[in-house]
């Protein structure tokens, strides 16, 4: 019986590296938590005119890169049937950008964005998180909203008229650095919906005496 060693060799089977899951959570992180205390003052406007956004797009492209390259190197693309109905969803709006009378300028934004919201979720579908990961995800979404809630809670009881954000309190609803109160509201309703789950994921303690030893 002859046994043939191929480890290390050419003829061996290439095997699944390492993946890449803290730089994409490092990304996450720089998104959720730091890129949305970012402030500064602008002459309003919508999409990549607003600072923050173009600031929340540096790590968010980082976040996209690291699960591209994470497909490269694996030479994997996994993918899921939801995958596949977000393309053709993508593609049906995408479809009016050739009519006649279509204004490219004006939703060549709204596009990019979305084609960009479909490789986010392709590069998350790359990593396999366990579930304290999957949950430190959430947690930094959460936090990011802490901070926007500790920030519109400013914005509301104490900010004095002229203040170093351009906010009258007399006359504007809180809205963290979104310049836009339904856009706050909608980014708190997240955090409600976030925490009720992390809340009912938490290890319950149940009501057995703590000094059962002592007074049982």
């Amino acid at each position: 019986m002859t046994v043939l060693h191929i480890q290390g060799t050419r003829l061996a089977q290439p095997g699944i590296s390492k993946p890449l899951v803290k730089p994409f959570l490092a990304a996450l992180c720089a998104l959720f938590v730091h890129a949305l205390l970012y402030f500064q003052h602008n002459p309003g406007g919508s999409g990549l005119e607003l600072p923050f956004n173009a600031t929340s797009w540096m790590p968010f492209s980082f976040a996209i890169g690291v699960g591209l390259l994470e497909i490269s190197r694996q030479r994997i693309w996994r993918y899921t049937r939801l995958t596949l109905v977000l393309f053709v969803c993508c593609i049906l709006l995408s479809i009016p950008m050739f009519y006649s009378n279509a204004d490219v300028a004006a939703a060549s934004d709204r596009i990019i964005g979305l084609w960009a919201g479909f490789l986010f979720f392709v590069a998350l579908q790359q990593f396999a998180f366990t579930p304290s990961r999957r949950q430190l995800i959430l947690w930094f979404i959460l936090l990011g909203i802490l901070t926007q809630t500790l920030f519109g809670w400013y914005q509301y009881l104490w900010i004095e008229p002229q203040n170093a954000f351009g906010f009258d309190p007399s006359k504007s609803r809180p809205h963290g650095i979104f310049q836009q109160p339904n856009v706050m509201a909608s980014f708190l309703a997240t955090g409600l919906v976030l925490s009720g789950y992390l809340l009912a994921r938490m290890p319950m303690y149940r009501g057995k005496c703590l000094f059962s030893n002592y007074c049982c």
